[in-house]
């Protein structure tokens, strides 16, 4: 029998005793089930993995006990100071119980701390168990077990605590949006908050969201799980986030239909997820809730696990080069497929179930596969991730889930202020361009200072890129442009494909630069270029990207930061307070509802021919009788009710639109 202790345990408590024959067994199927669910945990492994060290039986002088020395038996509770103390404790109480003690193996972190270390009996010899099918209990009861001893404890009135920091909020700002979901004994499972700045974010950069819980912050281990975007700097930003205490099907569904609850029902276009299942379920399988969003699966994380899953084949490098070749530089679906049969044959990979799952799912994952589309360049859920990293300056894990709501608003506050400050610097220092085409000149003046030195990268490489041939079919013009590519120490020429209508002036690219970031490429440039057009068409310049377009979100009044009381800002606060009025007037009926919406779809219709800046149309409001966005709850609890201790964590925009397509794409797509 070995026990693995991980090392966030030894600043709370063992965690070992001596069970029954009953809780043994329990524990032994809870092990195997735990491997997936939690590596934090404590567990007791009986995998029979080979012995470290045949000879370590002798032990070191230091460590030989004398007849009269004795050691207590372990017992829940016992406290250690470091991991060599818990080697030294467990090899003297095995001598004094008649049998020897090895540390059998150990894992570290990315960080390089120690992670966990397993320590077992020197004469345990291999295991014979199948996994938990072949216990005495059922799977069931495992799982009821594991529940038990991962119970959360939260301190007293902690979660009440929770929903009166939210109520007060809400009553500082009717826009700050929370959804508490509670088991049938009133037990808290899932929070789920949003302020009014992030839900006013959501209508300017809510197309792309990218959705993570790898964050393990609070002492109670419940995830967190940040829905993020990026801004037109380029900048992660937050959209709203969950306290999480299950990671399965179910939390999932609950999570996402609270956070559309929140954003008025509008799905993003795209979704990045890690390869977890029970997310995906949550997403593919419940149309009510992403009902055409697409749904993208994190390249990172799947590539990540190229050493785990490939490492024990002899020719692990040779594989690893050439699957980064595969996955990064194919430039045609055609030439990923053909590529990816010919290294399954060449190295005898047929079998290998890992890569085989991932070549089934390659439309999520697979860059030629997804690029078509607009991710805002985001191609992992490391801007989740970065997110994670953003809170790490203020919480840790003896943050209380009260204190970490509450230090969540200190983190966004140095948010804003990097967003402001990269505001200031798009208006007042100055970008010098790198040529003299006026379309440079142009991209400074409308694009924000992060996406015009994008642009200009662009601008100035189309000195590598050369006309190979043209063809001509009607209006369409076909080009293969030529670029020079440096890769490492060698030079290679690679070829793109360039339409140009030159009736409309579009041009589209086989490398899908604009598709998936939003800019134009050098290829697509350089046509334009040789075309004598001087300026980036209209269509090409996307508005999330622009410098000179007031965001809403920069309007709203938030607590969590000085909010400058510009001309501009006291109106829009002015007017809220108006509005809210006339919500709560009308809120009580449909009717009333009904009469307010076709007053404001009027005086929007009025407002935007005062000026003539009206730049979005909104059809005739519609009865707001029909789906609903709600959260799954019994009902919010009032602020004065207590709210039980939750159970267990089991760790481990806007809508698209089907656009008419051009000529020029209906040729491409007929010619692919």
């Amino acid at each position: 029998m070995g026990t693995r202790i991980s090392a966030s345990q030894l600043e709370d408590t063992s965690h070992i005793n001596n069970n029954s024959p009953i809780d043994q067994g329990m524990e032994e199927s809870s092990a195997r089930l735990e491997n997936n669910q939690h590596d934090d945990a404590v567990e007791m492994n009986f995998n029979g993995i080979e012995k470290e060290n045949n000879g370590d039986e002798t032990e070191n002088n230091d460590t030989i006990m004398s007849v009269e020395e004795k050691v207590q038996d372990p017992q829940v509770g016992m406290i250690f100071d470091s991991i060599d103390e818990v080697i030294t404790y467990y090899k003297q109480n095995g001598r004094q119980s008649g049998f020897p003690v090895i540390k059998r193996s150990s894992t570290n972190r990315d960080d390089g701390n120690l992670k966990y270390v397993t320590i077992s009996c020197a004469r345990e010899g291999k295991s014979k168990m199948g996994g938990h099918e072949n216990m005495k209990c059922l799977e069931k009861d495992c799982r009821n077990y594991i529940e038990k001893v991962r119970r959360l404890q939260l301190g007293e009135g902690d979660a009440t605590a929770i929903l009166k920091y939210f109520t007060n909020k809400q009553a500082q700002n009717s826009n700050f949006f929370y959804a508490i979901d509670l088991d049938e004994d009133c037990r808290l499972r899932n929070v789920f908050w949003a302020d009014a700045r992030s839900r006013a974010a959501y209508e300017e950069f809510g197309d792309i969201v990218t959705f993570d819980t790898t964050y393990l912050t609070n002492k109670y281990d419940m995830p967190f799980a940040p829905f993020v975007g990026v801004n037109h700097h380029g900048q992660s930003i937050l959209l709203g986030c969950g306290l999480i205490s299950n990671e399965n099907t179910e939390t999932f569904i609950w999570l996402f239909k609270s956070w559309l609850a929140c954003m008025s029902g509008q799905a993003p276009s795209g979704i990045i997820t890690d390869q977890d299942k029970a997310m995906k379920n949550a997403i593919a399988n419940y149309e009510e809730i992403f009902p055409k969003s697409r749904h993208r699966l994190c390249l990172w994380h799947i590539m990540k696990k190229v050493p785990e899953k490939l490492k024990s084949y002899k020719k692990y490098e040779s594989i690893r080069l050439s699957l980064d070749n595969i996955v990064y530089d194919s430039l045609t679906r055609y030439e990923f497929e053909e590529r990816w049969v010919e290294m399954i044959a060449k190295y005898g990979l047929h079998n290998n179930d890992w890569l085989n799952n991932i070549y089934e799912e390659r439309h999520h994952w697979v860059p030629i596969f997804v690029k078509n589309n607009f991710w805002a360049g985001m191609s992992t859920t490391q801007r989740s991730e970065s997110m994670n990293a953003f809170f790490d300056g203020y919480v840790n894990s003896k943050t209380t889930l009260k204190q970490f709501v509450e230090q969540y608003e200190n983190a966004l506050r140095t948010k804003v202020e990097k967003e402001k400050h990269e505001d200031s610097k798009t208006f007042t220092e100055s970008f010098n361009c790198a040529t003299e085409y006026d379309m440079e000149k142009q991209a400074q003046d409308v694009y924000t200072a992060f996406k015009f030195r994008e642009f200009r990268t662009e601008l100035t490489c189309i000195m590598y890129c050369d006309r190979v041939s043209l063809k001509s079919d009607s209006e369409i013009l076909e080009y293969q442009i030529s670029e020079r590519i440096k890769i490492g120490e060698k030079k290679s020429h690679v070829i793109f494909n360039v339409w140009f209508n030159e009736h409309t002036k579009e041009v589209n690219c086989s490398c899908y630069k604009f598709e998936f970031i939003g800019i134009l490429c050098r290829h697509a440039l350089y046509v334009l270029i040789h075309h004598d057009i001087d300026f980036i068409p209209d269509r090409y310049i996307m508005r999330r990207w622009r410098k000179d377009v007031t965001r809403c979100h920069r309007r709203v009044k938030i607590n969590y930061t000085d909010w400058v009381a510009t001309p501009e800002a006291q109106r829009s606060a002015k007017m809220q307070k108006n509005f809210d009025d006339i919500k709560e007037l009308a809120n009580d009926s449909d009717d009333k509802c009904m009469v307010v919406m076709n007053w404001m779809h009027n005086l929007k219709e009025e407002i935007c021919k005062h000026d003539g800046t009206c730049k979005r149309t909104e059809p005739t409001p519609q009865s707001p009788i029909g789906k609903s966005f709600e959260p799954d709850v019994n009902g919010l609890p009032n602020a004065s009710q207590r709210i039980l201790t939750p159970l267990p964590v089991r760790s481990k925009g806007r809508p698209p639109f089907k656009r008419r397509q051009s000529k020029t794409e209906q040729v491409i797509k007929k010619r692919q």
